[in-house]
This record gives structure tokens, sequence and C-alpha cells, in this order.
């Protein structure tokens, strides 16, 4: 606790008393309140304990220059880097610097100067021998499927391979009837595939489906090309049915013709010569008929007066 005396000199006062003892007794009970104040603080033990304060704070105060004292030694002991050489103003003596793109090494800085750099990072050195081989690693897990690459070109034909070996002999179909059905318009007719011609053994059935007569104006009804519903090839021949005026040859018909044709073109027929019968109808007597006139007869060498064969 402060003690604040404060002199109050008045108006009039001669200098002859001051610094007498009038002058002190003066003062003394002019301020009288400060002396009750100090000696309250004293009975009360406020004062011991001001004066106790004052000397912890005078401790801490030696202490944290003592502090100061320490950071400031440290200090001296850092490393600072950056990306050029140091200059006289940086750091502190006893601080090291590295260019962190020289890679070089200054200091310690002594005396506010700083000593050459040194290179950290050495020359590349020599190629060392060859390790020992290391223990093998654990299969890694299978890569993703790559890219299908190109078509690669066509190789070289291949040798001949071997015979097979020879099929089973396959069944022959004699002829094929219809066994059910009667070839009607939208109709299905059923036909058997006999192996034989008695059509005692078969290899199956197949299905025909008969479609529906035309409705168009451009068709041809089977009314009108099968009127005999003959449910056959339309065209062939043996289909057919003669008209009245046309007619069909029958193959014997065909072959007396040709006979006859070959006869008539021969060397021994004159041009316009017509087919004669069989030899043996020319040779026959009772084929020749009737009568003529003897006078009509010429190169003969026997009497003129005979009488015709009747």
């Amino acid at each position: 606790m402060g003690i604040g005396c404060e002199i109050n000199n008045e108006a009039g006062l001669v200098d002859k008393y001051i610094n007498t003892a009038y002058d002190t007794v003066k003062n003394v009970s002019e301020n009288m309140g400060a002396v009750t104040s100090v000696k309250a603080s004293i009975d009360s033990g406020d004062l011991a304990a001001s004066v106790a304060s004052i000397a912890t704070t005078t401790a801490n105060v030696a202490l944290t220059n003592a502090d100061v004292v320490t950071t400031n030694a440290n200090a001296a002991k850092s490393v600072i880097n950056g990306i050029i050489d140091p200059v006289a103003g940086d750091g502190l003596d006893g601080n090291f610097w590295i260019n962190t793109v020289s890679w070089q090494i200054f200091g310690p800085k002594a005396a506010g100067a700083w000593p050459a750099g040194v290179d950290l990072i050495g020359a590349v050195g020599a190629t060392g021998s060859q390790g020992i081989q290391g223990i093998q690693g654990i299969t890694g897990n299978t890569g993703a499927t790559g890219a299908t690459g190109s078509t690669g070109a066509t190789g070289a034909t291949g040798s001949q391979g071997i015979q097979g070996i020879q099929g089973i002999q396959g069944i022959d179909v004699d002829h094929v009837t219809r066994t059910t059905g009667n070839g009607a318009a939208g109709t299905t007719d059923i036909y058997t595939m006999w192996v034989d011609v008695g059509e005692t053994a078969n290899v199956g059935t197949f299905s025909v489906y008969n479609g529906l007569d035309g409705a168009g104006s451009g068709d041809m009804s089977k009314a009108i090309y099968d009127p005999n519903t003959i449910n056959a090839d339309a065209f062939a021949m043996d289909s057919m049915v003669e008209g009245a005026a046309t007619k069909i040859l029958t193959n014997t018909e065909r072959s007396e013709i040709a006979v006859n044709t070959a006869h008539a073109a021969s060397a021994h027929a004159p041009a316009n010569a017509t087919a004669n019968s069989s030899d043996a109808t020319l040779l026959n007597r009772a084929n020749h008929t009737g009568t003529q006139d003897v006078a009509t007869l010429t190169k003969y060498k026997f009497n003129r007066h005979f009488f015709a064969n009747s």
C-alpha cells in the first residue's frame, strides 16, 4: 500500500519556516489522515502483505530475466532455411542456415558473419554390387481383362485331316403314298414313306396341307385345273383326259409311228412314197384282190390270153 504525503503550503507563509521544526510539525499536522492510515495498515498486517507481494514480484522479474537469457541462448542454436544464401542481417550468432535450392549449409554464424556454404548432397556414387535375390513375393490379384486385340493375319492352310469313320447306312425309301385324306382344299393329308414295294415296313409319315382355292380373279381354281379331282400333277400326261378333237397317243401308237417314219425315210422308198404294210402282208396273195385290164400290162412274154385272178 503506497503512502502519499501532500504538502499544503498556504498562502502568506514566510520562507523562514521552510525546513525548520515548525515546518515539519506543520506538515505532519496537515497530513494526519495519511499518518493514521499508515498506522491502521501496520496494525492490520496489510503492510507486511504488501511488502511480501513486492518481494515476490521482484523474484518473478528475476526469473523472467533468466528465461530471456535462456531463450536468447537457445535462439543462437537455431537452424534457419531459405531458398537463397544468407546475408549478414539474417539470423543470430550461433545459427545455421540451409539453402533448400542448392542444398548447402552455412554456419555457425559468428561475429555477425556467415561462413562459406558446404554441400549437403555429394556427387553420385558408383553403382553398387548386385544384391542377393529377394524372396518370392505373394501372387498379386488378377488384373482386369485387356481390350480385344486386332484380328491377326490368316494362317497357312493346315494339313489334310485323317479320314473319318464310315457313317451308318441310311434307309432307302421305295415310294410314298397318301394314307389319310383326299386332297380336299383346306384339309391335311398324311403320307407314308414305304421301304418296300409290298408296303410292309415304313420309315415314318409326313403331313401336307392342301391350301384353299385362290379368291382373286387372276387365280386358277382347282375346279378349273382339276375338275375330275385327280389330285395329281395337272401337267402330267397320265393325269390328262382326251378331248373330242385332241387325242393322247399310247406307247404302242408312238412306237408304230416311229417305225413307219423310219421306213418312209429309208433309201429304198421314193421321196413321195407312203409307208407300206409289213412284208408278210404284202407277200400274202390273199391280200391281193381286184382286176386289171390286160391291155395295161407290158413287158410280158406269155400268152396275153389269160384270166385275171378273181
